[in-house]
């Protein structure tokens, strides 16, 4: 019997250390395969701050899509609707697997991931899954329904803290 241990959701300070190769093989688990589901109890993983480089993280986001019961990779509890992510050492590598997971969490209505180092490509790539995302309405503070709404005539950005990723998603 194989058992998988989460931890806390949202806790991003697991630093388990899988990196690419422990990646692929959580995916390799998580994947349904000819001779069925391997997993079919878990919901929630957390694989941030774990380093799964480009290889890991296109493994563990494929093992995502495919899966009927896993839910997320970062954490995200199934029924949530809002996730503080802020302050959480949140590195480059971590801002794509969330830009990733995005693309399949079609409850969460307010992200914040201000105060964590996410800056040059992986920034873009979260802000445009965030623009692009049909049910967030809050990010990092900013009101992003009123925005896509057209309907700010004023904006007030002072002590937001919105960082790089607050402005390219503005």
């Amino acid at each position: 019997m194989c058992q998988f241990v989460s931890t806390k959701a949202g806790d991003t300070d697991a630093e388990n250390g899988i990196g690419p190769e422990g990646a692929k093989a959580l995916a390799v688990a998580l994947t349904p395969n000819a001779e069925g589901v391997l997993n079919t109890s878990l919901n929630t993983l957390n694989l941030l701050r774990n380093n799964l480089e480009d290889d890991g993280r296109a493994a563990i986001l494929a093992a995502l899509e495919q899966s009927d019961t896993l839910t997320s990779v970062c954490g995200i509890p199934r029924s949530a609707t809002a996730m503080d992510l802020s302050n959480r050492q949140l590195s480059y590598e971590d801002a794509k697997l969330l830009a990733g997971e995005l693309v399949f969490n079609g409850s969460l209505n307010t992200l914040d991931v201000r105060k964590n180092s996410i800056t040059g490509d992986a920034a873009q790539q979260l802000a445009e899954a965030v623009v692009k995302h049909p049910c967030i309405k809050k990010f990092n503070e900013i009101m992003m329904q009123d925005i896509k709404d057209d309907k700010v005539t004023e904006l007030d950005l002072s002590v937001k803290d919105i960082g790089v990723l607050g402005a390219l998603v503005l």
